[in-house]
């Protein structure tokens, strides 16, 4: 019969000929700290190895105070980019040695006093809070969320005093109206995301500027509302432009989702794309590779933005100061068949 006995820590202290205490050391990486030499620590190790120990892990978390988890939270899972970044945030934490908690708070209402209780028993180190709203925001204070650390992705917070990593949206902006600029257009079209987000207005600031330098250039300028998802927002706005007799001859979508339901539109009119209409789209989203015709887009560094919120995080699991850390990464524009 299989021998199915519980491997326990008594049994790799005794195959090590080590006491317990050592065996608990060498688990949680302090043995050196407790001047254990390389000698045993490899002798503790090859038993663990031989034995195929695994600690309780709520032993491990009494023991360490440690759970080696970083939570991500997110507004809303079903946001275009989630599942780039989920996927970038899950290998940068794997390669840092934790392990990954998902948290959506879509359809939970307002984040309260009762909301942040939950967090403060959650056995994650630190927190990544995705381009979180100021009803979260304001549970933030001197570099703690929930009373551990935290950084906020998808939303620049310099001047709020909190660690955060953002695409530069200005910079993407700025790239995405050059590019379309190139072609000697008369009219351009923007279809902005909803007014009071905070990167709607960078992109915003980004176009701006190129407005004063080309005077003989007619804009049109579609927000989207709160009623809209993207996808209908940029339907809706070459629909506006449509009945209006004035259609753009090329588009800036801030979202390539809102390129992507321009572009079906355009599409339903048999308006050939780039020949009579260009559009650019702005996340470099995986499905904007796939639309008909691929979709010229600005590219969010997502890899390296994920990678530099965890940094963060790890910073401050550590113990080392992290709170006034911000990035703003470069966007890369990716030239495909809509321009």
């Amino acid at each position: 019969m299989e021998n199915t006995k519980k491997i326990r820590r008594d049994d790799v202290a005794k195959a090590a000929g080590v006491s317990k205490a050592v065996v608990t050391w060498v688990m949680a990486g302090t043995a050196k700290d407790r001047k254990i030499s390389d000698a045993t620590i490899a002798k503790v190790e090859k038993a663990i190895k031989m034995l195929n120990y695994r600690p309780c892990i709520w032993g491990k978390l009494i023991n360490t105070q440690k759970s080696g988890l970083i939570a991500f939270i997110s507004s809303n899972l079903s946001d275009p980019n989630a599942g780039e970044i989920i996927r970038n945030i899950n290998i940068s934490v794997r390669r840092k040695g934790y392990g990954l908690m998902l948290f959506d708070l879509y359809g939970s209402g307002k984040f309260s006093s009762e909301s942040i209780v939950k967090f403060e028993d959650c056995l994650a180190e630190a927190f990544i809070l995705h381009a979180p709203g100021d009803d979260i925001l304001k549970f933030c204070s001197k570099g703690k969320f929930a009373g551990k650390p935290f950084c906020v992705l998808g939303r620049n917070m310099k001047n709020r005093d909190m660690p955060s990593v953002e695409v530069d949206n200005f910079k993407g902006a700025e790239l995405a109206i050059m590019h379309l600029l190139e072609k000697k257009v008369l009219k351009l079209g923007i279809i902005a995301d909803e007014k009071h987000l905070q990167y709607t207005k960078e992109r915003l600031e980004g176009c701006e500027k190129f407005f004063k330098a080309y005077p003989e250039l007619k804009t049109y300028l579609y927000f989207r509302t709160s009623s809209e998802n993207q996808h209908e927002a940029g339907s809706n706005a070459i629909k506006k432009w449509i009945s209006s007799r004035e259609i753009p001859d090329v588009v800036f979508a801030m979202g390539d989702v809102i390129a992507l339901g321009a572009l079906s539109e355009i599409n339903d009119l048999h308006v050939k794309c780039p020949e009579e209409f260009k559009i650019v789209g702005f996340d470099g989203a995986v499905i904007s590779e796939y639309s008909s015709p691929p979709l010229t887009t600005v590219r969010q560094p997502f890899e390296k933005m994920c990678e530099k919120a965890v940094e963060i995080c790890v910073l401050g699991i550590r113990g080392e100061k992290f709170d006034n850390i911000h990035f703003s990464l470069e966007p890369e524009l990716i030239v495909r068949k809509t321009t």
